[in-house]
């Protein structure tokens, strides 16, 4: 008897996913074989807080009224150019719509966090000069805390420690969210 409804329960929810992906929730296809060539009539940047939505736009090499063809290697280089800044953790150029032959971009990006206050755990008190010291080298509020800055930091940190005597030294940094600020990090 369980099994008789537990079978019936699965064909309800079989259909009840079907329902779900009707035509118009699904993206529009894009034709890989036939390449089509687009005219661009606008492009809207997202997601950029800190950054300049032109400059993001002039960087990606797209203008409105540029010709595209959608699929190309235009979308690929444009990509490439906004992920060489490092200062995004995602980046995405998204077809927002096309009426005729004109298409409308989205260029969506997800940007680093940014460097805003730190605390130490298990240090003494009369040392924290001395690691603000360092710090203040490598980064500055409001910074891009990228990996890069944090290995030079862990590098710098564990070479004051062996140059004071303490050979078995391990620096450890965590990142967390930081409630006062926008995209920071603490």
């Amino acid at each position: 008897m369980k099994v008789y409804i537990f079978g019936i329960l699965l064909l309800f929810l079989g259909f009840y996913q079907a329902n779900a992906q009707t035509p118009d929730t699904l993206l529009p296809t894009v034709p890989f074989e036939k390449p089509v060539e687009y005219e661009i009539g606008g492009i809207r940047v997202t997601g950029a807080e800190f950054s300049d939505a032109g400059a993001l736009i002039a960087i990606s090499g797209f203008k409105v009224g540029d010709k595209v063809r959608v699929p190309g290697g235009q979308f690929a280089k444009a990509v490439q150019s906004l992920w060489n800044l490092r200062l995004f953790t995602d980046v995405k150029i998204l077809q927002e719509r096309t009426i005729g032959d004109k298409i409308f971009l989205e260029i969506a990006v997800k940007e680093l966090p940014r460097y805003t206050r730190h605390s130490y755990v298990g240090v003494k008190k009369n040392q924290h000069d001395d690691l603000n010291d360092i710090i203040s080298k490598y980064l500055q509020k409001g910074a891009i805390l990228t990996d890069n800055v944090k290995a030079a930091l862990i590098y710098a940190m564990e070479q004051h420690y062996i140059d004071k005597g303490y050979q078995n030294v391990k620096v450890d940094i965590k990142q967390y969210p930081d409630e006062k600020s926008v995209n920071a990090t603490r």
